[in-house]
């Protein structure tokens, strides 16, 4: 995994650490009882390097391009439960 790639879809300056590390800290508050990340790429919950209660909060769903079109994000978001 790289973490120095930088997210540019939208001319950001974001990388693929600081999204990972803003999704674990979220894990780790106890204001969200589910956080869901969702990735164009495979991304597995290692990546996150949480521990205990805080690795059950996370789900993970890949293969998701938000850049696809409306149609296809709106059926690819359907088939996760709670969205």
């Amino acid at each position: 995994m790289q973490f120095a790639q930088p997210f540019t879809q939208m001319n950001s300056l974001i990388t693929t650490f600081e999204i990972i590390w803003a999704i674990a800290t979220a894990c780790s508050f106890s204001t969200f009882s589910r956080v869901i990340a969702l990735a164009n790429k495979p991304l597995g919950k290692d990546a996150f390097l949480l521990q205990g209660d805080e690795s059950q909060k996370l789900d993970v769903y890949d293969g998701i391009d938000l850049t696809s079109g409306v149609e296809n994000v709106i059926r690819k978001l359907q088939e996760i439960d709670g969205i």
